[in-house]
């Protein structure tokens, strides 16, 4: 069965190459390519339509409507004007779209430094769009790899701003180890340049603090690869974590303690067995594959989104991410940072 995300519909909520890292789900690929994209390919396949900005308008009566003063409508401009899906966020009337062909350019301007464009997509409905970039090189902890990755993403909902988050992959399993260490962080602003010659210098800014990232996080996870931790350190580890009572609480701590045991991918790599980088491992494994994620359905009870996108967004950008960092923060305090 193929790696990767499940298209949720028409408008594509997840598409990738077949090379694409993600590991979310068991659906089927869709749109496999032979090779990593290219900026053009992002264009035409994936991101070709814009956010646009509309008036904003409110029912007053059974037939009158009426513009609400200073807030705009967030549309996308390829889906018809009377379906609901069109309307993206609600924002002040000050508020400017960074559009996708901005963020296009960006992937464009980053690939001046080796990177690859590996996945496109977007996440409920367009209101966050993403492009993933490879970095050449990686991270050896052990006996292990991981491959370092760039997520470009921005919102047009209003909310999320335009960013690139620092992602490390582990190669045998296609996880995400990406959290913010104490000496850098795990994604970083981008500001929005409409002349090229300095989305270049932004680009170069982004690559500079990944390099540093990806520098620190290789010694980080050395260092936890190096210490091991005794049955009653790991559990008490899990229980930091999960210190919930009750049954579900109880079943997760299970489900971790057996993925740190060995029954996680890769937990016969000598980095992963009975060290504090098995654990970090072990709860991402739980995060990214087991750990229950927010659908939400219509009022015809059909689901929002597929299982793999959700997954997605919890894990980048939600629950799911800020209970990797807690992991992290913990992990950290076992190496002195």
């Amino acid at each position: 069965m193929a790696h990767g995300m499940t298209e949720l519909d028409k408008m594509g909520s997840a598409r990738m190459s077949k090379r694409s890292v993600w590991h979310f789900g068991q659906g089927t690929n869709v749109d496999l390519q032979e090779e990593m994209m290219s900026c053009q390919d992002v264009r035409e396949r994936y991101l070709g339509w814009e956010p646009r900005l509309v008036p904003a308008y409110v029912r007053v009566d059974d037939q009158a409507f009426m513009a609400v003063p200073d807030k705009k409508a967030v549309i996308r401009d390829d889906l018809p004007t009377d379906d609901p899906r069109r309307v993206l966020g609600i924002v002040g009337s000050k508020y400017t779209p960074i559009l996708n062909d901005t963020i296009i350019e960006f992937a464009d301007a980053m690939s001046n430094f080796g990177v690859h464009v590996d996945t496109a997509g977007t996440i409920w409905g367009g209101r966050r769009v993403y492009i993933t970039v490879k970095i050449p090189g990686g991270q050896d902890v052990m006996d292990d790899r991981l491959e370092n990755f760039l997520v470009i993403t921005s919102g047009h909902d209003g909310v999320h701003e335009f960013q690139a988050m620092n992602t490390p992959i582990r190669v045998v399993c296609q996880n995400t180890l990406s959290a913010a260490i104490r000496s850098a962080q795990a994604s970083v602003s981008i500001r929005h340049t409409k002349n090229f010659a300095n989305k270049f210098d932004e680009a170069a800014r982004v690559m500079e603090t990944a390099t540093k990232y990806f520098a620190d996080h290789a010694r980080i996870m050395a260092n936890l690869a190096s210490v091991k931790l005794t049955t009653k350190q790991a559990d008490e580890f899990i229980a930091a974590i999960v210190p919930s009572e009750g049954t579900r609480g109880e079943n997760i701590r299970k489900d971790i303690a057996r993925l740190y045991g060995g029954a996680q991918i890769g937990g016969d790599q000598d980095a992963v067995k009975d060290s504090a980088y098995g654990m970090v491992n072990a709860f991402t494994q739980y995060i990214e594959t087991a750990r229950s994620v927010k659908i939400g359905k219509d009022s015809n009870g059909k689901k929002k989104r597929s299982d793999a996108e959700a997954r997605l967004d919890s894990v980048l950008f939600g629950s799911g991410a800020i209970m990797r960092q807690r992991v992290m923060d913990q992990a950290l305090t076992l190496i002195g940072g």
